[in-house]
């Protein structure tokens, strides 16, 4: 099931770290979120979505019956600075 990224007004930026999910977890981020920025250190993620923390995390198999990931989802805020790619800033600010 994909997730509905739907209306981009009421998408909310989250991080999304994963433990030993390796390439297992990044292709389901993919799968699951084609619109993610591509992925950076091994088990970090970042998603734009009108999904919940929770429903991320259940989702992506991180919580739930059928849960085969350890992880946790954190929601951002506005609130962030640094130096990085471009491509990262206007990921952020689309």
């Amino acid at each position: 099931m994909m997730a509905d990224n739907g209306d981009a007004a009421f998408e909310r930026t989250y991080l999304v770290l994963v433990r030993d999910g390796g390439q297992e977890a990044a292709e389901r981020v993919k799968k699951e979120y084609p619109n993610a920025y591509p992925p950076g250190p091994d088990g970090v993620f970042l998603i734009k979505t009108k999904q919940l923390s929770h429903e991320i995390a259940a989702t992506l198999k991180i919580k739930g019956d059928d849960r085969d990931l350890t992880g946790v989802v954190f929601r951002l805020n506005s609130s962030y600075s640094g130096f990085f790619s471009r491509s990262l800033w206007e990921w952020l600010d689309d």
